[in-house]
């Protein structure tokens, strides 16, 4: 599993950190080294969120075309239209 980690790194990403290592000692000698880690936190959350391509939808549907939800999505719309019949009839 090491091995498949170190190999499926790209060139820019061994840069990158390659880099992060050389310049940890020097964060930590001008005492920023919260900012250095809470940067690293950062950086590793945006790297990863990745891209929709195109009629892809999204998970939360403010960000989808004309707010649509995904299907299967519970909410307080879908349990009020399956429990109202059935309040209705007792």
């Amino acid at each position: 599993m090491l091995l498949m980690a170190v190999f499926s790194l790209n060139l820019k990403a061994w840069t990158v950190f390659i880099m992060w290592f050389m310049l940890a000692p020097i964060a930590h000698k001008w005492d920023v080294r919260p900012l250095d880690i809470l940067g690293t936190g950062f950086a590793i959350i945006f790297v990863n969120l990745g891209k929709r391509e195109q009629g892809d939808m999204s998970a939360y549907s403010i960000f989808n075309e004309d707010f649509r939800e995904l299907p299967g999505t519970f909410n307080e719309e879908r349990v009020d239209r399956d429990i109202r019949p059935v309040l209705s009839e007792g």
